[in-house]
């Protein structure tokens, strides 16, 4: 049985926290929210108002991270350096160097270190993997991630989520993982910071277009352009690969994203996948979310940090 502890009760965290409720290989120990009224609706466990009790409590083997952006790193820090294993809501970070920092600090302690990233099992990135071998040398992919959350809400604070790219584009930056590695990054913003869009180049000549933001009005464009073919999202939402000799559907799966990404976790803790192999989809994510609103806000064409420092083995 791994017992689980949970800093962070909103959203995402109470998600994670019902999916987690779906396994019998897993007991919810103790849980933190600054929400007095969310600790009161907690009832798997015990209820603590110090978030250390939470990274501390000998039963907790995991600790989820679901609070805003900016509050991650201390988190999840303090929890490797306990001895905790960790999944960090995605974005886990806005940036990289902070990223780096969690993955040393993981290796070092032999513990996990996992970005949450419940959008690489949704459809668009379904597809973009199916379809990526069957299309030729990619030519141009482009994806939009536009959602409106409620309006007071700490997504629209810059200092605390670290702007719309981290926010919004995470999704279309791990969509574009199959054009190659990201040389560059031109960005923009619009809407008063709430809109944003990239434009990035990369090593094989390919370009990435991610656009997104808080609003309700979205191009909801997916589609990726090789030398042999195309695929795109038909009108009726099913995704496609269209070349010379006909239109080919694509056996997308309609999946709980976050319960299969929450099993994925659990698999690093049993050791049955490798939490490393995830490292350069996730770190590439992250540090073109840092470029493109390191761009937007200077407005200059940015380089995206691809290198990954040498850390303990």
């Amino acid at each position: 049985m791994i017992g689980i502890g949970h800093i962070g009760l909103g959203g995402m965290g109470r998600l994670r926290l019902d999916k987690f409720r779906t396994r019998s290989d897993l007991k919810s120990v103790i849980a933190w929210s600054r929400s007095a009224e969310r600790l009161t609706e907690y009832e798997d466990g015990e209820a603590t108002t110090d978030w250390q009790k939470v990274v501390d409590h000998p039963q907790v083997d995991a600790v989820c991270v679901a609070t805003p952006t900016v509050t991650h790193v201390e988190f999840a820090a303090t929890a490797l350096e306990a001895g905790k294993h960790v999944l960090v809501e995605g974005p886990a970070v806005n940036r990289v160097d902070d990223f780096d920092r969690l993955t040393e600090m993981a290796q070092r302690n032999k513990r996990i270190f996992y970005c949450g990233s419940d959008y690489r099992f949704m459809e668009p990135c379904q597809a973009a993997s199916l379809a990526a071998g069957g299309i030729g040398n990619i030519l141009r992919a482009q994806m939009d991630s536009s959602w409106c959350p409620a309006e007071g809400t700490w997504y629209y604070d810059r200092s605390v989520s670290g702007g719309i790219f981290p926010c919004a584009h995470i999704f279309p930056f791990t969509f574009l993982q199959h054009a190659g590695i990201p040389q560059w990054v031109d960005a923009s913003l619009s809407d008063d910071g709430r809109y944003g869009v990239a434009q990035i180049h990369y090593e094989t000549g390919a370009i990435g277009i991610a656009t997104g933001g808080f609003r309700r009005q979205a191009t909801n464009e997916v589609f990726m352009i090789g030398t042999e073919g195309i695929m795109r999202r038909e009108p009726d939402g099913c995704y496609v690969i269209e070349r010379e000799s006909g239109i080919e559907a694509l056996p997308v799966r309609e999946v709980d994203s976050v319960l299969e990404d929450n099993a994925a976790f659990v698999r690093c803790l049993l050791g049955e996948e490798d939490w490393e192999t995830h490292l350069p989809r996730e770190r590439t994510a992250h540090a073109l979310a840092a470029a493109a609103q390191e761009s937007a806000e200077g407005n200059k064409r940015v380089m995206v940090m691809t290198t990954i420092p040498r850390v303990h083995s």
